[in-house]
């Protein structure tokens, strides 16, 4: 503790001195103590980049009842001002304008930053993750490329980028060898098990499809919107889906479908389609209600459990694939131990 005390008592001037009590603060987590310091700094020295950054980030990152993610995108902007180009502080500031819901803003911010420090996965992978959750695809799938050069075997990256390039109905038999890997590299998941049923099914495998979605409802009995229809579409490409209408109204009644338009669209797209076919149809002998057991291990349809993304975990946890939704930011931890900006 001497010793740290010294070193704070060395750094020159006042403001880089409450520069580092407040990041030594807030790697022990103590963001009250720390904001107290930075708040008594700027309140001396509007000027110091250093200090923006820090409240940006501690606001970020630390629930606050004091400030609110707007004022952590002003005192970002702020330090951007003072020093621009600085590829973390554009991170964090890409990562305050989503909080925002800004996408254009944040798009930009990652942008520049992708482009001031081009060997960084994690910042094309930002990239990339903002761009899907704002629906360019297309840029999306250029971003989530960069990123796949600088770490081929990341399993998220490769499933990411294999989702995206479903979507798109692009490169479809590159999408599921990479969806492939990504099961391999990480298996037992549902978010990446999704993707490569999708894939099987967008590459007219449709029996491999639907064994892959079995071992998706393999001791489970919840999963997300998203994997409901793709089971269904899977289902009824095979002739074992009965009654598709009452399955897709089902689906458009769930409130996290009618939450994401595209999404949506997709689904009553899928539900005109069954309409017009409807009264042509016969449904075959061994069709199966979706909500009883089409394979061994096949639970309902049409739960209404709220999705999420943010984490792997967190997607197993809701069975929701990435391509859904986004978190909120992505992981911070590794970048913030990286160039801070701070004045010698």
């Amino acid at each position: 503790m001497l010793l740290l005390t010294t070193f704070i008592g060395l750094a020159q001037p006042a403001a880089a001195r409450a520069t580092v009590k407040a990041r030594v603060l807030y790697e022990l987590q103590a963001a009250d103590v720390a904001l107290s310091i930075v708040d008594d700094a700027l309140g001396a020295d509007d000027s110091y980049a250093p200090l923006h950054f820090m409240k940006g980030i501690l606001i970020l990152d630390f629930s606050s009842t004091k400030y609110s993610p707007a004022d952590a995108v002003k005192h970002l902007e702020r330090a951007n001002e003072l020093k621009p180009k600085v590829p973390t502080w554009l991170y964090f500031l890409s990562i305050g304008y989503d909080r925002e819901r800004d996408g254009q803003a944040a798009i930009a911010a990652a942008t520049e930053a992708a482009a001031l420090l081009p060997a960084d996965a994690s910042l094309w992978q930002h990239l990339g993750d903002l761009n899907m959750k704002y629906k360019n695809g297309r840029a999306a799938i250029t971003a989530y490329k960069k990123a796949l050069e600088l770490t081929p075997d990341d399993p998220l990256l490769l499933n990411n980028l294999a989702y995206t390039m479903l979507d798109l109905d692009m490169e479809l038999p590159q999408a599921l060898e990479m969806a492939r890997m990504s099961v391999e590299l990480m298996p037992g998941h549902i978010f990446n098990l999704d993707t490569l049923a999708w894939a099987y099914y967008k590459n007219s495998q449709n029996a491999a499809a639907l064994e892959v979605m079995s071992d998706i409802f393999t001791g489970r009995n919840e999963v997300s919107p998203e994997v409901d229809f793709h089971y269904a579409i899977i289902l009824q490409s095979m002739g074992m889906l009965n009654s598709p209408l009452e399955t897709f109204d089902k689906l458009l009644a769930r409130p996290e479908v009618a939450a994401d338009h595209k999404f949506f669209q997709q689904v009553y797209q899928a539900r005109l389609e069954a309409e017009k076919t409807a009264s042509a149809t016969v449904a075959p002998a061994n069709a199966v209600p979706v909500g009883e057991k089409t394979t061994e291990s096949s639970e309902e349809l049409n739960k209404d459990e709220t999705t999420a993304d943010k984490t792997a975990e967190q997607l197993e946890q809701t069975g929701q694939n990435p391509e859904g939704a986004m978190p909120e930011s992505v992981p911070e931890a590794n970048l913030i131990k990286g160039d801070q900006g701070d004045e010698e």
